[in-house]
């Protein structure tokens, strides 16, 4: 995924934090919580061929996709209701970071 696009959802997230924050908690609409992740990991899989100039997408990628996305979204939804102590850059960084550099990094 790239920083530009994890840092245009997050500004839109940002512009509109209590209607999102609204749609994504406990007591949202799951219907646009469900189409939200599908967008993201259409996305996802689009950038994916992008780095892998069109290879043939296996299995393996759509896991890929639907597991990072669901990071991605656990941890949107952990920065709303946190969003008086994460600034969007340290939540575009992070996201980043594992995104690149996977899990191991951060338990080293």
């Amino acid at each position: 995924m790239l920083i530009s696009f994890i840092e245009q959802i997050l500004t839109t997230i940002e512009e509109n934090i209590h209607m999102v924050n609204a749609l994504l908690n406990k007591t949202g609409n799951i219907s646009f919580q469900e189409k939200l992740r599908e967008f993201l990991i259409e996305q996802n899989i689009m950038t994916f061929k992008q780095l892998t100039n069109n290879k043939k997408l296996t299995k393996q990628t759509d896991i890929l996709a639907n597991y990072t996305i669901s990071a991605v979204l656990g941890v949107i939804k952990f920065w709303i209701g946190n969003y008086n102590t994460y600034e969007k850059s340290d939540i575009v960084a992070f996201i980043n970071d594992v995104t690149l550099h996977g899990v191991i990094n951060f338990i080293k």
